[in-house]
């Protein structure tokens, strides 16, 4: 029930908004130039929440009092052919079918994560097959990937929950993605299983809130204390999410394409500040997303600086910057970067210089007043390299 409401309020939140954003005082940038330019500090850009490991870590972990050791491993089922239309596997007559048998293209397999104690009993064995990822990456992907082990991301004690990553990938193509588990860390049973990251997908840690009880990923908010809640929408693809503080998230949605491959409709208010604990839509903004240069993909363009607390973002369709305080985030700025002074030599003392990345080409670099709180902005082509 809990999950339908937050659905129900983000579909409402996004697909019925047809209004704009709304209008925030500009910025007041300090125009003038240091006379007499001092030590520049150093922009501390370190994401300010606790993220999920992108790659391998160590498989040791304490439950209970108790040393345990993670297991993964990845089997092809050469027995079990998984004959789809176009399917590699069912093109009987095929040379290749014999190594596509052995690798396991268009074949099942068996996928195996274990928890087993220090004194060498098994806590638990799970096995899962390709059948159960298919809802989260399709059947086609799922059916043509090779099968790899699973990767162990972590153990979440407030979830109680292992963290795993399986990565997917068509054979002899560059078409993947791949699959989040979480695995309750007593039974082994499924909590959750969803996409995690598509090949075309801007990269994007998941994030812990500080209390530990709630994982936001690009794609679902979950948490210890209700159901996980798929921020998927009809029509949309989930261009990004942040999050912004102990309980709020954003949430950015770029168009979906049709049959056709044309953009379906986007609302103007295309993007979200979320309450993570009770699911309200706090604000609505617009928020345009960047192309990553592969495929249909999208991004945010996105920076958090620690020195004034604030994350900024640039949205590329309309030119404007957006700067959302990490203790306020519904007291956001819109900024047309027309009205932002343009970076003058020399840098101030008391500003901090960051990049925005901006799609596949230029970049925006910021100089922000960590004092005044002023801003100034030039392209990359146009940037100075940082003084050491």
């Amino acid at each position: 029930m809990v999950k339908n409401i937050w659905l129900a309020g983000l579909a409402l939140a996004v697909l019925g908004a047809g209004c704009g954003p709304s209008k925030h005082p500009a910025a007041v940038a300090d125009e003038q130039t240091a006379t007499t330019p001092g030590p520049v500090a150093a922009a501390d850009t370190a994401l300010p929440f606790a993220a999920l490991p992108a790659g391998p870590v160590a498989r040791t972990v304490q439950l209970d009092g108790q040393l345990c050791r993670v297991e993964t491993g990845a089997r092809v089922d050469s027995r079990r052919p998984l004959v789809l239309r176009d399917s590699l596997a069912g093109q009987l007559a095929a040379p290749e079918l014999a190594q596509l048998q052995t690798s396991g293209a268009g074949f099942d397999a068996v996928y195996t994560l274990g928890l087993r104690r220090a004194d060498g009993r098994e806590q638990f064995r799970t096995e899962l097959r390709k059948a159960d990822f298919v809802a989260a990456l399709g059947e086609e992907l799922v059916t043509e990937s090779l099968p790899t082990a699973p990767v162990f991301a972590g153990y979440l004690p407030r979830l109680h929950a292992l963290a795993f990553t399986l990565w997917f990938q068509a054979y002899d193509t560059d078409w993947a993605a791949s699959a989040l588990l979480l695995l309750d860390a007593g039974t082994g049973q499924v909590r959750y299983l969803g996409l995690n990251h598509r090949a075309e997908d801007q990269p994007a840690a998941n994030v812990l809130t500080p209390d530990g009880r709630t994982l936001l990923t690009r794609y679902a908010v979950l948490s210890a204390a209700r159901p996980p809640v798929d921020l998927g929408l009809p029509g949309l693809q989930v261009a990004g999410t942040r999050l912004l503080n102990a309980r709020a998230a954003l949430v950015a949605y770029a168009p979906a394409l049709d049959e056709q491959g044309q953009p379906l409709p986007l609302p103007r208010a295309n993007a979200l500040v979320l309450d993570l604990v009770d699911g309200r839509v706090l604000t609505r903004l617009h928020l345009g997303a960047t192309a990553t240069g592969y495929q249909n993909g999208r991004g945010l363009s996105y920076q958090y600086l620690q020195q004034t607390r604030t994350h900024y973002f640039f949205s590329p369709d309309d030119e404007t910057l957006v700067l959302i305080p990490r203790e306020r985030p519904t007291a956001l700025r819109r900024l047309r970067l027309g009205a932002v002074p343009r970076f003058r030599l020399p840098q101030r003392p008391t500003e901090v210089r960051f990049g925005l990345s901006a799609g596949p080409g230029p970049q925006l670099v910021l100089y922000a007043d960590t004092v005044a709180g002023g801003l100034r902005f030039q392209h990359t082509a146009e940037a100075q390299p940082p003084k050491s």
